[in-house]
């Protein structure tokens, strides 16, 4: 099975779902909008609080990336678990957009992880 999203440069692209299969991997559910001064946000419909912004698409969605596996690697560390949020696809806006997050844990270390993104 295949999955079309779009990558940072808006582009639409066709991924083989096994992608995601990596459990260091996280997938977020983004939605991104632009203000009225232009400032793009990034903000995460999955996970409660996580979200960037930047003076561009492309900045926002990869200080969101850097965000995400702050938020990541905070719950790992801590032990807490991550508290993800269902989105229904009714619930979904038009144009939210699925970006793949590997973050770097105190737990993953030593085991050849890194994070990507």
């Amino acid at each position: 099975m295949s999955i079309i999203h779009e990558n940072a440069r808006g582009e639409a692209k066709t991924s083989i779902v096994q992608e995601w299969d990596n459990v260091a991997a996280h997938r977020f559910l983004v939605e991104i909008t632009e203000d009225d001064t232009g400032i793009y946000s990034a903000v995460a419909l999955n996970l409660p609080g996580t979200g960037s912004c930047g003076d561009t698409r492309d900045e926002a969605i990869e200080n969101f990336k850097e965000a995400a596996a702050g938020t990541i690697e905070y719950y790992a560390d801590s032990g807490e678990e991550i508290p993800w949020k269902t989105i229904g696809s009714s619930e979904t806006p038009v144009g939210a957009k699925w970006i793949r997050a590997d973050a770097l844990t105190s737990s993953t270390i030593g085991q050849g992880s890194k994070a990507s993104f």
